[in-house]
């Protein structure tokens, strides 16, 4: 079921950058990152837990550098705006 978390994250690339959640997808990218550690750490190794988990961060924290970028990005334009 977590792969559809992972489907959708990759989904939401084709959405504006200021139309995400930034604090959904922080979330989404630990939470991701401490179930990956989980599946290396349990006995028996479960490398199908740690294989999604990993996915889900990476789309997490893709999302999170393309909200940051795009926030850091708008500024700079304020910015250049308000000296004109």
């Amino acid at each position: 079921m977590k792969w559809g978390l992972v489907i959708a994250g990759l989904g939401d690339l084709q959405k504006p950058a200021d139309q995400l959640s930034l604090s959904q997808n922080l979330s989404l990218g630990v939470t991701g990152l401490i179930w990956t550690r989980y599946g290396f750490v349990i006995i028996p190794k479960n490398y199908m837990v740690a294989a999604v988990n990993f996915s889900v961060f990476l789309t997490g924290m893709a999302q999170v550098g393309r909200i940051l970028y795009h926030r850091q990005t708008r500024q700079e334009k304020n910015d250049q705006l308000a000296m004109i």
